[in-house]
């Protein structure tokens, strides 16, 4: 007698296999949900990304902007210095020629108008007044900015680079000892690139 397998599809086995095929995960959806969340995080590291290259890039902005100033107010205090010492300078080439036989004035060449102040190069031997009654004549470069020519700054050569900076040197009798003592001023003035202004002295 053969022994035949018969099998029966009864209505449990039916049911079985139905659950068993619902219960079953779909690829499709799985794949969708997956690409949806690397979008997400795509997106967010995107963000980090640019919000960081935001923050350095305005650091490198503020610290060069902070560079400007701070090599501005080295050239203004040079500027300012500088002023002074021409003053000196020619005190002391006045006292010089005394010392070798001379008679002149110690204080010959540095007599400014204190009102309107005077401009000064560094290779003066006299400093110029401002004449407040031609106020655009050639000694009243004072109120016009000093030029730079890659060596020196001054008012020599009007063709030269000119610089925000402007030089007004004031020069009077000290109070106490008006014969014997001066009292020099040298006020340095800019605009900066921002358009604030600046004063040093």
């Amino acid at each position: 007698t053969n022994n035949v397998l018969t099998t029966r599809n009864t209505p449990t086995t039916i049911s079985m296999l139905k659950y068993y095929k619902n219960s079953m995960p779909s690829k499709k959806s799985s794949f969708k949900s997956d690409g949806g969340q690397l979008l997400v995080e795509a997106l967010v590291s995107i963000s980090i990304i640019i919000f960081g290259l935001v923050g350095i890039l305005t650091l490198l902005s503020n610290s060069l902007s902070l560079n400007r100033v701070v090599s501005d107010q080295y050239v203004a205090v040079y500027l300012a210095s500088e002023g002074i010492e021409i003053i000196r300078s020619i005190v002391d080439a006045n006292i010089n020629i005394n010392l070798n036989g001379g008679s002149v004035p110690w204080n010959r060449n540095v007599e400014c108008g204190t009102a309107h102040g005077c401009a000064v190069n560094y290779d003066d031997v006299a400093i110029s007044i401002f004449d407040a009654n031609n106020p655009g004549g050639k000694n009243n470069y004072s109120r016009n900015p000093v030029r730079f020519d890659g060596t020196y700054y001054s008012h020599h050569n009007p063709t030269d680079p000119s610089t925000p900076f402007t030089r007004i040197v004031t020069v009077k009798h000290a109070s106490g000892d008006p014969l014997n003592i001066l009292e020099v001023t040298s006020v340095v003035t800019w605009t900066g690139r921002g358009g604030g202004s600046f004063k040093v002295s």
